[in-house]
Order: C-alpha cells, then structure tokens, then sequence
C-alpha cells in the first residue's frame, strides 16, 4: 500500500513486550512522563486505534483531545455518539481519513501488528519492569530500525514509580 501519511507508532511497554492486561495498561497512571510525552507527540495528529484501545480510555479522556480520533473495528453496529470520531473498517481507510501529515497508531495489539510492516517512526517507551498481560507488541527487528533519540527517565517514586526508557526510532 502506498501512503501520503507518514506513519508512527506510539507505543509503551514492558520488558516482555506486554502492552496491556484484561482491556487496560498494566501501568496506568504510574509513568505520567510517558502519558506526557505521548500527548506531546500526538496533538495536533491523527491518531488510530483499535475498537479495545478506545474503550479502554477513560470516558473523561475520550475522544482525546486536540486529536483527530479515527477507531478501526470489524463490528458493523459499532457506534460513538461523537461527531469527532471516525469509525472506520480497516487500517489503509483509517489512513485515507487521516487530516494529518503524520497518522499515529496508538493500538492496540492487532492494530499494531498490521501497522508494523508499514511503519515509517516508532515512538516507543520501554517500562524497565515486567507485567502481567494478555496483549503484546509484536517483537521489532532492530536491524530495521535507526535510533534517532534514547531518553532513560528515572523513576522517581511519585509520578514515574518506574525507570522507562523513550526511544524514537525510524524505518532504514
């Protein structure tokens, strides 16, 4: 598939790939650097994500914010009652709809699966722990990636109650 967008992953995991736990992140609330970062690089852009990803943002936060919110799901009947929202069937038409330059994919693990191949950015964040989950990120070929930044961020046992480490990587 050939696309205008260019297009980034947003993701955070643990040291097992795990991104989630039974609809929600294992670390929800105790990285703020990550859910910071994450605002910063996502405003302004198109962000999709799986039917689960949305659903597993808290109402209040939904749709986010200063974002063009695009969710991909099989589910015909499914429905959000904003008109901000787009539903859409499938990753390339998500694409398609996208108004920004730079598309993010936020997940979930299926979602992330598909988007891999045709990644051009990962913004990753690595939690230097280890969690219990059921989804996973799918294991990246780092021969077929650039690092263009590394930032380890310390755990400071209030807002960050884990040591992450944000890496920005591009496609070779």
């Amino acid at each position: 598939m050939v696309h205008q967008n260019k297009i980034a992953l947003a993701v955070a995991c643990d040291l097992g790939n795990v991104i989630g736990n039974k609809g929600e992140i294992p670390w929800q609330g105790k990285v703020r650097s990550d859910m910071k970062r994450f605002r910063t690089i996502t405003q302004g852009h198109s962000v999709v994500m799986g039917r689960k990803t949305w659903e597993s943002i808290p109402l209040k936060f939904r749709p986010l914010p200063l974002r063009q919110n695009i969710v991909i799901t099989r589910n015909l009947d499914f429905r959000v009652d904003d008109p901000q929202v787009i539903i859409i069937h499938s990753l390339e038409e998500a694409i398609e709809k996208a108004k920004s330059v730079k598309v993010f994919v936020i997940g979930g693990a299926e979602i992330y699966k598909l988007a891999l191949p045709i990644a051009d950015e990962i913004y990753l964040t690595v939690i230097q722990d280890r969690f219990e989950g059921d989804a996973k990120f799918p294991i990246l070929i780092y021969d077929e990636w650039k690092i263009l930044t590394t930032e380890v961020k310390p755990s400071d046992g209030e807002g960050d109650l884990y040591t992450s480490t944000f890496w920005h990587l591009e496609r070779k």
